[in-house]
């Protein structure tokens, strides 16, 4: 879960207890109106009095409740994104960043991905990060993206293309080569292994620059003898001749 999902979350949990909220309020109120008729009525007995008086009290406690849930889930957020705060500092390593402008809908104008790692690329640990802006001069703080690091492997090269209200972003996947770790663990993690640049060539997509579809794999590393697949370059579309409207994608293989 990153930082976008947990707000996402806090602002679900927020809104259905504002809505549980309502609807216990107006049942508090309807049960003062009952309870009140009950006890000014001369022909209810004691144990409809009683009765009223229970249904008010529980409804009552159902409203703290709901008040206590959805304090609960406020710090749950805040706890998550201390945690996202810890994990994502000290990133030594930050490499191929693509900016692009985001679909009219989006909160932001521009968004901003590259990979990085805590200390050197190919690391288990490498992810993509994204910023955004209004500008394309100040940026917001980073976080990590809600893509990438699947099957316990590592993205790649992140390209972007907007077209129209979609936005594309075009990445490697590592899929098969990984180098041993050697050497002394004291100088750079010298000792942990890391995977090679490059692998299956996939993409996703989004409207708003959140939220993001599924993987969909364009090129598979197995292609012309398992070597690993890199982009780094936009992709440009034909416009003209027999192939207009072909999208191109240019990739180069990198050997281990």
């Amino acid at each position: 879960m990153n930082e976008i999902d947990m707000w996402n979350y806090m602002q679900t949990a927020v809104n259905t207890g504002a809505t549980q909220g309502i609807g216990i309020a107006i049942l508090i109120g309807l049960g003062f109106w009952i309870s009140g008729a009950m006890y000014a009525s001369k022909d209810k007995n004691i144990i409809g009095k009683i009765t009223a008086s229970v249904f008010v009290l529980t409804v009552a406690m159902f409203y703290l409740f709901n008040g206590a849930l959805v304090e609960w889930n406020v710090n749950q957020v805040a706890a998550g994104l201390a945690y996202l705060k810890e994990t994502t500092e000290g990133i030594d390593y930050s490499h191929m960043a693509m900016v692009s402008k985001l679909p009219a809908r989006a909160l932001w104008k521009w968004i901003m991905i590259w990979q990085a790692a805590q200390v050197k690329e190919g690391e288990p640990d490498q992810h993509f990060m994204c910023a955004y802006s209004d500008d394309a001069k100040s940026w917001t703080k980073a976080i990590r993206m809600p893509i990438g690091k699947q099957r316990g492997t590592i993205p790649w090269a992140p390209v972007l293309r907007l077209s129209g209200e979609t936005l594309t972003l075009f990445f490697a996947e590592s899929s098969t080569c990984m180098k041993p770790g050697g050497g002394v663990a004291a100088i750079d993690g010298a000792d942990i292994p890391r995977w090679v640049p490059g692998g299956d060539i996939r993409f996703a997509t989004t409207r708003d620059g959140f939220r993001w579809s599924k993987r969909v794999e364009l090129l598979t590393q197995s292609y012309n003898m398992g070597i690993p697949k890199v982009i780094a370059n936009p992709a440009i579309q034909i416009s003209r001749g027999d192939h207009k409207g072909t999208l191109i994608l240019p990739y180069w293989e990198e050997v281990p």
